[in-house]
């Protein structure tokens, strides 16, 4: 199931267009059915959270980050590029030389 709605950290069509839809269609709801105040509280605040997750997420993939990973920070990907043999220092220095 989740590979419709996720897949490599990003989010599908198929869940933008759900975001949208219920984002949408509860704030709209609302406003049409005109439910008891509390529910109609509570449906709103679920439907903005909801459309608010789906703004940040494209919002991170629009400058390239999987917004929905074990690892949202990379530093699993940094503490693997400190492992050079080589330290920058030291190809600094070589290049100086030559």
């Amino acid at each position: 199931m989740k590979r419709f709605f996720f897949v490599d950290g990003k989010m599908t069509n198929l869940s933008s267009v759900l975001v949208v839809a219920i984002t949408f269609g509860g704030i709209l709801g609302v406003l049409y059915f005109q439910p008891p105040f509390w529910l109609g509280v509570g449906i709103l605040a679920v439907s903005i959270i909801i459309g608010v997750i789906g703004a940040v997420s494209g919002a991170a993939e629009s400058v390239g980050l999987k917004p929905f990973t074990n690892d949202p920070l990379g530093w699993r990907k940094a503490k693997q590029s400190y492992k050079e043999e080589t330290a920058p220092e030291q190809d600094l220095v070589k290049k100086t030389k030559t």
